[in-house]
């Protein structure tokens, strides 16, 4: 027994102690780097089923939405139509009644206002007048034509716009999953 208290069988036994000491670090390093490699792994896998349900879920909204939108779009596509047809008849419509308004005026009216406006102020201001006053009516009528076109117009341009925010939502959640901005952020 007294080989095994000899120095050199404790120095032995020293640097055996320190080599397991040093084998369990190793060991335990090695436990550690596999644990978060693993969980690493798992957060990975849990980020790309979190992408795919997002972009599953961006992909059904999108085809529930787009099952109204034809017909949605469709009313608002009419409606601009009938806006833009409607304008165009009152547009029509009021140069007609002009070109009507102007010829019956100019026939029966011109001969009474100016007889009548020359007995009160003589003889070439009478015709004056009446010429002033078929201005005045004019203007009237073309700016009624006017007003009436532009808002034609802008009901036409909303009902556009409007379908094209239709279409826009209908497309808003695959857009903005598979765009880079959505939830999965890849």
């Amino acid at each position: 027994m007294a080989a095994l208290d000899s120095p050199e069988i404790q120095a032995v036994g020293e640097k055996l102690g320190e080599a397991g000491t040093a084998v369990a670090g190793v060991a335990s390093r090695a436990t550690h780097a596999v644990t978060d490699a693993a969980h690493e792994v798992q957060s990975g896998v849990r980020h790309v089923k979190e992408g795919v349900k997002v972009r599953a879920d961006a992909v059904k909204e999108t085809s529930r939405r787009a099952k109204g939108a034809p017909r949605r779009i469709g009313h608002e596509m009419t409606e601009a139509a009938k806006a833009w047809w409607h304008g165009l008849m009152v547009a029509l419509s009021m140069s007609v009644a002009i070109g009507v308004f102007g010829i019956v005026t100019l026939v029966v009216v011109t001969i009474a206002l100016v007889v009548s406006l020359n007995r009160l102020v003589g003889d070439p201001g009478g015709t004056w007048i009446t010429a002033l006053i078929y201005v005045v009516f004019g203007g009237i009528a073309y700016a009624t034509m006017r007003s009436r076109k532009a808002a034609a117009q802008a009901k036409t341009h909303k009902h556009i716009e409007n379908s094209k925010m239709e279409a826009r939502h209908v497309v808003a959640p695959v857009k903005s999953a598979f765009g880079g901005r959505g939830r999965a952020g890849f």
